[in-house]
């Protein structure tokens, strides 16, 4: 197979894992109150159960309202966007060869941040038995900003040691 088409696979791939992680989100969104309550409880549970095998029992109670508040944020909200601006700045990043860089990343910053906002207000905002919160918007850009930056800055990284080389190669 060739560079080109193997490259537009990745390309293809990465959107349709992008795509999936926004649908699957919004869904997450539009559940009530209580059906978004009764999803966190098991992932609260399982949390529990890992944690309290590794530290021995009773070292987490899954039903203290900080550790179930505690999960939510942190794996309902954070780390499912610092899943999404990873995958969201190696999409945009692909595209590099059709677009300048610094404008994919201002568009990957754009989305991620109006979607943390839409996500919030437009959707959970408005869905019965939830409500909208700025903290939530705030955990949400700081999960998608964080695995952002590492990638970019390898990506600068990677990119000036090639200049670098480049410049050797030509003294």
């Amino acid at each position: 197979m060739r560079k080109e088409t193997l490259y537009k696979i990745h390309q293809l791939v990465l959107f349709i894992i992008y795509i999936a992680l926004i649908v699957f989100f919004i869904i997450k969104c539009l559940e009530t109150g209580d059906e978004s309550t009764k999803t966190s409880q098991v992932v609260v549970d399982s949390t529990a159960t890992v944690i309290n095998t590794i530290h021995g029992e009773g070292s987490v109670d899954p039903k203290d309202p900080s550790f179930i508040n505690f999960v939510r944020k942190f794996i309902g909200h954070y780390s499912y966007f610092v899943v999404l601006g990873g995958i969201s700045i190696l999409f945009y990043l692909s595209l590099r060869d059709r677009f300048k860089e610094y404008l994919l990343i201002i568009i990957h910053y754009g989305i991620g941040i109006g979607f943390a906002i839409l996500s919030e207000f437009l959707l959970e905002g408005k869905t019965m038995g939830r409500g909208a919160s700025w903290a939530d918007v705030g955990i949400d850009s700081l999960g998608f900003i964080t695995l952002s930056i590492v990638i970019i800055g390898i990506y600068y990284l990677i990119k000036q040691k090639k200049k670098n080389k480049i410049n050797m190669m030509n003294e």
